[in-house]
């Protein structure tokens, strides 16, 4: 894996383990820092799932291969990058759509960085 790519995909390893385990912990968790709130019970379920949940199994995606490249499949650093460019995409075009916000931009950026980085390691691979 090239060194900026790994540093990339590194450096969110803790981030998105600790996202995740927080809004599993608590789904409020992120209601300030989101602008997101659930109304109903079933909502709170829907938060630490897709949200919590989510962001948990990338973090645990990617701490798998990281810490021993071995482990790190094409197909496991293509589905965290497709992944990432899916849901950094959406938030652009929410950002486009409906104005600059500067928490959802941060995700966004880091969101399609981590993406970028995957495809990176791909190509670097397909390279060998």
């Amino acid at each position: 894996m090239k060194p900026l790519a790994r540093a990339i995909l590194f450096l969110n390893v803790p981030l998105l383990l600790w996202l995740g385990v927080a809004i599993i912990h608590d789904p409020h968790f992120s209601d300030p820092m989101l602008g997101l709130h659930a109304a109903t019970r079933l909502g709170e379920t829907e938060l630490r799932a897709l949200n919590g949940g989510a962001l948990l199994a990338f973090g645990i995606a990617l701490a798998w291969g990281l810490f021993r490249p071995s482990r790190l499949s094409p197909g496991l650093i293509a589905a965290v990058g497709i992944a990432m460019a899916c849901i950094g995409s959406a938030r652009t075009l929410d950002l486009v759509l409906h104005g600059f916000h500067p928490t959802a931009a941060l995700f966004a950026l880091t969101e399609l960085i981590t993406a970028l980085a995957c495809f990176a390691h791909l190509r670097h691979d397909q390279s060998r």
